[in-house]
């Protein structure tokens, strides 16, 4: 078990590229995105994860699509919606100022 993942979020080395690649997708990408994250964590051994937050209830939509057998992938425990800091990993406006073109992305009002 893995108790503290975001199945919807993809490793970038670098950080701050990796929120902005984030930014430049729809919904529909990362979800397409996160199917294959779930995939390969379930490969690589892991059959329950802890998703500590996600976007967009991407995480709530893993975990049924898995649930129902339509995916791949392992037990999921989804908490929805994740706490941290401004401009950390579960910002969803990477840091930028709210009301800006880049911000408006992450924002679920866009």
């Amino acid at each position: 078990m893995d108790a503290h993942t975001h199945l919807t979020m993809p490793f970038e080395r670098d950080y701050r590229t990796g929120e902005l690649a984030l930014l430049k997708k729809p919904v529909s990408e990362r979800t397409l995105d996160a199917v294959e994250i779930v995939g390969k964590t379930l490969m690589a051994g892991f059959t329950t994860v802890r998703d500590v937050g996600g976007a967009d209830l991407i995480d709530v939509g893993l975990r049924n699509a898995i649930n129902a057998g339509k995916i791949p992938g392992p037990r999921m425990l989804v908490a929805t919606n994740a706490l941290g800091s401004t401009g950390g990993h579960c910002d969803p406006f990477a840091g930028y100022a709210p009301g800006s073109s880049a911000a408006n992305r992450g924002s679920p009002m866009a």
